[in-house]
């Protein structure tokens, strides 16, 4: 994959993630005694900042991380109850729209190419 990634130059690539606030647990890493899809879910978005930081260090080809908060999109429609409900309420209260959000990606594309940034989070 670093071959391929390599190969397109200049550019530079973007993850987009969420953001949680949860702590590891170093005696719990395979999360085999407390498992849930929120502590999951957290220990996907820590290591991808995790990579995104040492791949920018590392390679030439310049990584960044974009959060874009509670966007109003039908991803989670299908959750169960009651997280659906809290999703809808979640997202009437706090969500942003999707062209908003499509918006904040641009603009944070056009500042890491305008000033050339590497491993910057959005």
């Amino acid at each position: 994959m670093l071959t391929i990634l390599n190969s397109f130059g200049s550019s530079w690539k973007k993850q987009v993630v969420g953001l949680t606030m949860s702590k590891l647990d170093f005696d719990d890493l395979t999360i085999q005694k407390n498992y849930s899809s929120g502590v999951a879910l957290g220990r996907f978005q820590y290591a991808a900042h995790l990579f995104a930081k040492e791949f920018s260090e590392k390679h030439a080809l310049p990584m960044h991380m974009y959060m874009p908060g509670l966007v109003r999109t039908k991803i989670l429609n299908n959750e169960p109850q009651p997280m659906r409900f809290i999703v809808r309420v979640a997202n009437f209260i706090f969500g942003i729209p999707v062209n908003r959000s499509a918006e904040h990606v641009y603009y944070a594309i056009k500042d890491a190419v305008t000033n050339n940034r590497r491993n910057e989070f959005y």
